[in-house]
């Protein structure tokens, strides 16, 4: 007989319940910057491979990552920024030893992103010199 707002359970449940940040990239607010909507509903015996798949997709779309080789900059979702969701990423993938010109939220961010990414990518994110900045988030209506 409770109800929950999206908020609450994201803030109430998510959050405190689960200890994986990649949640927050399954999480869809229907809108053209942020993760698509899978067709098929997350289970629990399948939901690390679902969540691992999600991931890959949405740091694969223009909204979710891309490099700007040329320019020497990296872009990432604003979901990644320290007021959305980034600061949930330090404690499970922060790092010291890499990505060392970057605030800690980027270095933990950038860490997990890693695990997802082309080698070429990775390789880029630890050996060159960059800036990272935020994609504007789209909050356009995804009707796809």
């Amino acid at each position: 007989d409770e109800e929950f707002t999206l908020e609450a359970i994201n803030r109430d449940i998510l959050r405190k319940q689960f200890d994986n940040p990649s949640i927050f990239l399954a999480l869809t607010q229907a809108s053209i910057a942020g993760p698509p909507l899978r067709n098929e509903p997350y289970r629990g015996d399948t939901l690390d491979a679902q969540l691992d798949d999600q991931v890959r997709k949405f740091l694969a779309s223009e909204q979710g990552f891309r490099i700007d080789e040329v320019g020497k900059v990296v872009y990432t979702s604003a979901l990644f920024d320290p007021t959305w969701y980034g600061q949930e990423f330090v404690k499970k993938y922060s790092i010291d030893r890499k990505f060392k010109d970057h605030t800690p939220v980027d270095r933990a961010v950038l860490n997990f992103i890693s695990n997802y990414i082309p080698p070429e990518s990775v390789q880029f994110l630890e050996l060159e010199n960059y800036q990272v900045k935020r994609i504007t988030y789209n909050w356009r209506l995804n009707e796809k």
